[in-house]
Parts: structure tokens; C-alpha cells; sequence
């Protein structure tokens, strides 16, 4: 069995409730109320691909792939050094939460979970003892596409919302990971 303790100290994977508050901020800041709380990205409602559809070669907020009439297609060949987009910046000030790679998420993927799921700081499913068949949970697009091959996703919601999983024995050139840290 594999068991993680988010409370104790130290490194380790977001789950996706961290993953998506970092995307989009808490309802109040410190300093205020947060005037996007519903933010469709971490920046903001503003697509990253909208410079693309006007011909502009790239996107100032975040590594992703152009839209085309028929399918999408890398910008760049690959991932970029951390911080390329600083205008991509999230409300805490993260980087490169949308686009680069796609991140893996400390949750196992069950889909009927977040039905009854607590509603705050949901973890998923906490009794997996993994097969090549156990799923692990994605979050943010890559900068090959935005349906990274191997993945699924079950909502229409892009960005921030977006949910996708993949075996968590999956390996692929634009799939990486950020880390959390849990301080007592």
C-alpha cells in the first residue's frame, strides 16, 4: 500500500483542491475580496490561444498549442524554462500552472467521487492499492496539446476546471509535477 500523510512536514504531490486553489485563488485574499474567484485560468477568463486565432506566433500567458480548423499543434517543440510566461501568472503568483506540462496530483481518479466528496479540501480516493489499471489525476494543459494522448477528460470546463487522469505508470514528454509542502 502506498500512504501519504498531508499533514505531516515536508514535499509532496498538490492534491487537486490545492492544485485548483492555487489556479484560482481563494475567495478572499488578504487583502480583499478576489474580484475572479471563477477564473476560467489562472490569470484570468482570458483564453491563452486568443493571440493564436489572430495570427500572433505564440502566447504571452502560457506554453499551449495553437487551435487550427483541425487539430491542435505544438508552438514550441517542448517544454520552456519555468517563468517563460510571467503574464501567466496565477493570483498567488505560480507559474506555469496552465500549459508547459500537464501536472500529476496526489488523488486517485474515481468519477463518481466528488458527488459525495466533503466540500472543502476534498483528497479523492484514499484506499487504492494500485494496479497498472489505478488511475492518477492530471491538472493544467501541456504544450503539445490540450488532450495529451492517454489522458481523459469528463468535464466540458477548460483551465482551471479541467480534470484529466492517466495510469499512474504513464510517461510522456509533456507531463511533469510541482510540488506542495505540508508544514506543521
Amino acid at each position: 500500500d502506498i500512504t501519504c500523510d498531508l499533514f505531516a512536514n515536508g514535499y509532496r504531490l498538490p492534491t487537486e483542491a490545492e492544485w485548483e486553489k492555487a489556479a484560482r485563488g481563494a475567495l478572499v485574499f488578504s487583502d480583499g475580496a478576489n474580484p475572479l474567484p471563477d477564473r476560467r485560468y489562472p490569470w484570468g477568463n482570458e483564453d491563452p490561444r486568443l493571440a493564436l486565432a489572430y495570427g500572433v506566433p505564440g502566447s504571452v500567458r502560457a506554453n499551449v498549442s495553437a487551435l487550427t480548423a483541425t487539430t491542435p499543434q505544438p508552438i514550441f517543440d517542448g517544454a520552456l524554462p519555468v517563468g517563460s510566461f510571467p503574464p501567466g501568472a496565477g493570483p498567488y503568483g505560480h507559474l506555469d500552472l496552465l500549459g508547459n506540462v500537464a501536472e500529476w496530483c496526489f488523488d486517485w481518479v474515481d468519477l463518481g467521487y466528488y458527488a459525495a466528496s466533503p466540500d472543502v479540501a476534498p483528497i479523492g480516493v484514499a484506499d487504492v492499492s494500485p494496479t497498472v489499471n489505478d488511475w492518477k489525476a492530471l491538472r493544467g494543459d501541456s504544450w503539445e496539446q490540450a488532450y495529451i494522448p492517454g489522458m481523459a477528460a469528463f468535464t466540458s470546463e477548460e483551465g482551471c476546471g479541467k480534470r484529466r487522469w492517466a495510469p499512474y505508470t504513464y510517461r510522456s514528454g509533456d507531463l511533469g509535477f510541482r510540488v506542495a509542502r505540508s508544514q506543521r
